[in-house]
């Protein structure tokens, strides 16, 4: 069993390169093993995500990769706390360059959807689509209404002092 997940690990593994100049096309699903960076921020367990990966090439008529990536993940509402599903569907372009020099004189950082990647003989796709879905997280994500409001976030105003008098009227009906 153990070889499976390495045959697995190879077929996303791909010379950039070639798979890009080819017009190659790879399509799967994608696991929580498969993206590892992205399951430790799961509030659950992590579904797959469907991935879909095809050689292109850009309109500067470089070779790229054309990266579509969707599924959902449980992260943590930053307003209340509670498990929030984002439904994530990242799609981007790529254009492949030779070094790391060459990806940041290519002047694609202005723009939306192409970007520069630094491509490679062994180039890892799902690190590739793991990034795509990092970055389609929100910072910091919350429920466009969150339920159970309490009164302050109900816009109802509250004296923060209204706790205290609880506890006096409490206290004093011991005595």
């Amino acid at each position: 069993m153990a070889n499976a997940g390495a045959v697995k690990r190879g077929v996303w593994t791909v010379d950039a390169f070639q798979f890009a100049q080819s017009g190659g096309v790879l399509q799967g699903q994608l696991d929580g093993d498969d993206l590892p960076r992205l399951a430790e921020l799961s509030v659950g367990e992590l579904g797959s995500f469907e991935a879909r990966i095809a050689g292109v090439q850009s309109p500067r008529g470089k070779v790229g990769l054309d990266v579509r990536v969707s599924g959902a993940i449980s992260v943590q509402c930053q307003r209340c706390l509670k498990p929030l599903v984002l439904k994530l569907e990242p799609h981007g372009g790529f254009e492949l360059e030779r070094n790391e020099a060459q990806a940041d004189a290519s002047g694609l950082d202005e723009d939306e959807f192409w970007h520069s990647v630094v491509g490679a003989e062994r180039f890892d796709l799902r690190l590739l689509c793991e990034d795509e879905l990092l970055l389609a997280i929100p910072f910091a994500p919350m429920h466009e209404v969150c339920e159970g409001a309490g009164p302050a976030e109900a816009g109802e105003r509250v004296s923060p002092f209204a706790a205290l008098a609880q506890l006096k009227k409490g206290s004093g009906s011991q005595n």
